[in-house]
């Protein structure tokens, strides 16, 4: 055998440790941009602003479904330890909040 292979590390725990906090991670920074932009009282401040401007309540409402499904999305590819699509989907969440809200 080369040299190589003695520096290959195959350890179970690290693989789980790993993913554990790949999965906190992003659990964490979806729970800051819930707390930063999906709050219930900043949805209902953004509903009743739209009506004062020249946005329809249809569009808003709209926007925020596409902002709940793609929040969703991140829960479920976390639900399925994809991890790399949960945080592709967290930054696209990010975008779509800093855009809408």
């Amino acid at each position: 055998m080369n040299g190589y292979a003695d520096y290959m590390v195959e350890d179970e725990e690290f693989g789980e440790r790993r993913e554990r906090y790949q999965r906190k991670l992003i659990e964490t920074l979806l729970e800051r941009l819930e707390n930063k932009y999906l709050t219930r009282e900043k949805m209902y401040r953004k509903i009743l602003a739209t009506q004062r401007e020249k946005f329809s309540l249809t569009g808003t409402i709209n926007r925020i479904d596409v902002l709940d499904g793609v929040r969703e999305n991140v829960k479920t590819s976390l639900l399925f330890g994809n991890y790399r699509r949960a945080s592709w989907y967290l930054k696209t969440l990010e975008r779509l909040c800093r855009k809408y809200l």
